[in-house]
This record gives structure tokens, C-alpha cells and sequence, in this order.
């Protein structure tokens, strides 16, 4: 009777990471570590600051106008975020 060997060969190499694209590993790191911190900047504002009415478009506009600092915020870390993210993406 014949028993089978489990295990690898001596031709067999083990995969590893290629050296070559460790830029990338290391930019979607920095990359999901930044998103991590700065969605917090965000969340910060939607729960503590006014939001804008839901009811019709001349109140939202009135409250971008009388909330133009914080207004531009959300919507640049809401947009900017998504840099972060396509380089995460990208290194996975």
C-alpha cells in the first residue's frame, strides 16, 4: 500500500509580496490611515452644527448663506475623501 506525502516540494517557492509595488502598499496605508482621520472632521460637524432644512429651496439657501464656512467643509471632506479611498482601492 501506497501512502501519499503531503507537503510542499523542493521546486515549490513561496509567494510573497512583490518588492516592486511596495510604493503603492505604503501609499494605500498613509492613505487609509488620512481617510480614517478625516472622516472624523465630518462627523463632528453633522452632530454638532445646525443642518440645513429639509423644506424647500429658498431656506437651504438661506442657511448656506448664513453657514458658508461649514457648509464649504462638509462638502470638501465629503468630495475630498474619496482621494484617499480610489488610493486604498487601488493598492488592494
Amino acid at each position: 500500500m501506497e501512502t501519499l506525502r503531503v507537503g510542499r516540494s523542493s521546486r515549490e517557492a513561496v509567494a510573497s509580496p512583490d518588492p516592486s509595488w511596495r510604493g503603492l502598499y505604503r501609499a494605500g496605508g498613509v492613505s487609509a490611515a488620512l481617510y480614517a482621520v478625516l472622516i472624523i472632521v465630518p462627523l463632528v460637524l453633522l452632530n454638532t452644527m445646525l443642518q440645513p432644512p429639509l423644506s424647500g429651496g429658498a431656506a437651504t439657501l438661506q442657511y448656506i448663506a448664513l453657514h458658508k464656512p461649514v457648509y464649504i467643509i462638509e462638502l470638501v471632506s465629503f468630495v475630498g475623501l474619496s482621494l484617499p479611498a480610489m488610493v486604498v482601492f487601488l493598492a488592494l
